[in-house]
């Protein structure tokens, strides 16, 4: 219901007339939550229990600040830690303040470091067009590491390296340091050298992955004064979500920006940190209290998505935690059903179990199939649950698989799109060089490789001069063909005659001229797929037409706010040509993926 409440009073405050000082947004609230909205200054602790609104209560306290203290939109940072909670934040705003919420800063901790790292990109010896890369990407480039190091994949797992890596920057420290610590042990030893490289290799290649993000924004606040103080001054008032999920290098961002004016209010709930495997440590919103003296704690305890059972049940097991800070949760609710446990001897009793309650529901007309969901911990358990499902004749869908830009067919057209902006992205060129498929073989680029190390060059430019490489002679007619088709594609780009393509045409010329439709339906008829991947790089081109909608110039739906911050207003960039979009698209893209 809270949701339903938040979408009405959203359309009540954007068809009535709006009040001068933000009174009636304190009206539909309760005594805790309404005490977290009225607190302007000062640090503020705000512990939301689960389901007790405190999407809300961020959005209230926003457009509270905006409407009643008269705070301008843009000293207003507000990090989250997902693109849809961002998403799902702007919009509240904006259906409670209007337009001025453009201004506010809200977005992930990447997108909104990556947006400064990029405007100071060269003091940290960066350009400003520096790419970031996936996990995917950052898996080839240890593998790449771990082959000029001599380090044998089969000694040595890749992705155990990798891990490895993430979790010393989520811990701030750096390869020397790693190396220092790994003593005699042949694995972390190991581990440290392809650290070092791997480090290196970004650097070459104007690329970050995304623990560098948060790492680099650190850097840069710590070794540059005069930027630090003007992103304090900046941001006056800092709210962050989700902060049980923090990390040491997202604890120290936010300590550097925040403490000028300290204030930051910081919303979370200890009982529901659990990615401590990829670096979070509750250790922070427990000493809240202690990095600011004096700070204000509310207790958001009041539930309004579960029973009274449910909240009961869940109380007296999360009690049992000794690292927690206490919170009872209540609800004005119904008193709800009995939960009901069952003990089964294997996953497919368990499965069993969960097909006939759910035969035995339909049966009864108490549910349809389409009212019932079945989660399960891990994708593997899905077989016995299908099984299961199956027997009981009950239709059932699964949801799940890989994400749109994980798509071998998006991966690579994307590709091609970084390489013809960027000479310097090997990791680009290596993923295409051979897609489709032209001959061109491992032992080749290798020596491609080789000789834009020696020559301290892209691998691109040694493709682009073949004819100076007698070791790539035998490759030359397929190696100048590819740099041919990106230097057509190029020529492409910067045409400005009146037959120039827009930016949605121009992917899909690079999509049809590149083979990488003709190879996909090439392998369907060959292989009798049934999913259809050029369907998905269609979707890749609807994409393209609604960016080019927001951020062609001169376009009408293309944001027109001038806020008179230069700064501010580079949020909204927009370009008066093809190839300004694709460097505009390119920036966005990792983040927004």
């Amino acid at each position: 219901m809270e949701f339903f409440d938040d979408l009405e009073s959203i359309y009540q405050d954007s068809v009535s007339p709006v009040s001068t000082n933000g009174d009636e947004l304190l009206e539909t609230l309760n005594p805790e939550q309404r005490a977290a909205v009225e607190h302007l200054n000062g640090p503020l602790l705000i512990l939301a229990g689960a389901g007790s609104g405190k999407t809300r209560v961020i959005t209230y306290r926003i457009a509270y600040m905006m409407k009643h203290h008269n705070v301008a939109p843009s000293s207003i940072l507000a990090i989250t830690f997902t693109n849809k909670a961002a998403n799902e934040m702007r919009e509240r705003i904006e259906g409670l303040v209007g337009q001025s919420s453009k201004y506010i800063w809200c977005g992930t901790f990447h997108s909104i470091f990556t947006r400064i790292l990029r405007r100071h990109a060269e003091l940290l010896g960066y350009g400003s067009n520096f790419t970031i890369i996936d996990t995917d990407d950052q898996l080839k480039l240890i593998k790449d590491s771990m082959k000029e190091l001599e380090i044998p994949e089969s000694k040595f797992k890749p992705k155990a390296i990798q891990y490895e890596i993430s979790n010393a920057k989520n811990h701030m420290t750096d390869s020397e340091d790693y190396i220092r610590s790994a003593m005699a042990d042949p694995f972390l030893t190991a581990c440290g050298r392809v650290y070092k490289r791997y480090s290196e290799k970004l650097m070459e290649n104007n690329v970050m992955d995304f623990d560098d993000i948060l790492l680099n924004i650190v850097r840069l606040l710590q070794e540059n004064l005069e930027i630090r103080e003007f992103y304090q001054q900046k941001f006056k008032y800092i709210m962050v979500d989700e902060y049980q999920d923090t990390n040491l290098p997202q604890y120290k961002a936010i300590m550097l920006l925040s403490s000028a004016h300290k204030n930051i209010c910081v919303v979370g709930d200890d009982d529901q940190s659990i990615y401590s495997f990829r670096g979070a440590d509750v250790t922070m919103i427990l000493s809240f209290e202690k990095d600011f003296p004096g700070c204000n704690v509310i207790k958001l305890e009041e539930n309004y998505r579960s029973t009274q059972t449910i909240l009961s049940a869940a109380n007296e097991v999360i009690g049992n935690n000794k690292r927690r800070k206490s919170k009872v949760l209540r609800t004005s609710g119904p008193e709800g059903d009995k939960i009901i446990v069952m003990n089964a001897d294997d996953q497919m009793g368990e499965a069993r179990f969960v097909a006939n309650t759910i035969k035995t529901m339909e049966q009864k007309g108490k549910f349809k199939y389409s009212d019932c969901a079945v989660l399960y911990r891990a994708n593997s358990l899905s077989r016995s649950v299908e099984s299961a499902l199956r027997e009981k004749g009950i239709p059932f869908r699964v949801y799940g698989g890989l994400r749109f830009y994980d798509r071998k067919e998006i991966k690579d057209t994307l590709a091609y799109l970084r390489l013809i902006n960027d000479d310097n992205d090997n990791i680009a060129f290596e993923r295409i060089i051979n897609v489709p498929k032209r001959g061109i073989g491992d032992a080749t680029i290798e020596k491609i490789r080789q000789i834009a190390i020696d020559m301290n060059c892209s691998m691109f430019e040694v493709v682009k001069n073949v004819e100076m490489y007698p070791d790539l002679q035998r490759s030359y007619a397929k190696l100048s063909g590819f740099a041919d088709l990106i230097f057509g594609f190029r020529s492409k780009l910067s045409d400005s005659s009146e037959d120039a393509l827009n930016f949605r045409d121009f992917v899909e010329y690079v999509e049809n001229e590149s083979g990488i439709i003709d190879e996909i339906i090439a392998v369907r008829e060959k292989k009798g797929e049934v999913v259809d991947r050029v369907e998905n790089l269609k979707e890749l081109l609807s994409e393209a037409a609604e960016f080019e909608k927001l951020h062609r110039e001169g376009n009408e739906e293309a944001p027109a706010f001038d806020s008179g911050d230069k700064f501010d207003d580079e949020e909204f960039k927009t370009a008066s040509t093809t190839a300004g979009l694709l460097t505009l698209y390119l920036e966005n893209l990792a983040l927004y993926s």
